[in-house]
C-alpha cells in the first residue's frame, strides 16, 4: 500500500493498493496510522474476490454473498468514524462481472488493480 496527501483543504489522500491486498484491512490500517477521526472514502479498480452481504432485519445480521472471482468495482464508498480509539469503516460496494451487477455492504474485499482513493481528517 502506498499513499499520498493530495489536498490539504479538505484533507484528501490517494491510497494505492497492491494486487492481493485486502481492501478493508488496508484502509483500516491507513486510518489508524494517520489517526483519522472521521471522513469518507471511495474506490475504483477491481476485486480479485469479494464477500458482499445485505442486512436481514429478521436475523439481525448479514446474509453473506461470496463472489470468488474477479469483478469490477462499480462503486466503493463509505465512512470512517472513531469508536473507542479505533477507526471503524462502514463500506458499501457495487461490483459487476459476467453480466451481473451486485450491490451490497462490502465485508472483506481483496483488491485487484492499481488504485483506490480515500479521504479523511486527522486531529489538528
Amino acid at each position: 500500500m502506498k499513499w499520498k496527501l493530495i489536498n490539504k483543504t479538505p484533507q484528501t489522500y490517494a491510497v494505492v493498493l497492491n494486487e492481493g491486498e485486502e481492501v478493508m484491512q488496508s484502509l483500516h490500517a491507513f486510518a489508524a496510522q494517520e489517526r483519522l477521526t472521521g471522513g469518507r472514502f471511495s474506490g475504483i479498480g477491481a476485486f480479485s474476490e469479494v464477500m458482499l452481504g445485505h442486512f436481514k432485519p429478521e436475523k439481525r445480521g448479514y446474509k453473506r454473498i461470496p463472489i470468488p472471482e474477479q469483478v469490477e468495482v462499480l462503486s466503493l464508498t463509505g465512512d470512517v468514524t472513531m469508536e473507542n480509539g479505533s477507526p471503524q469503516l462502514a463500506p458499501a460496494a457495487r461490483a459487476g462481472g459476467r453480466g451481473q451487477i451486485r450491490w451490497h455492504r462490502a465485508r472483506r474485499p481483496s483488491h485487484r488493480g492499481p488504485r483506490a482513493a480515500h479521504a479523511g481528517s486527522r486531529p489538528g
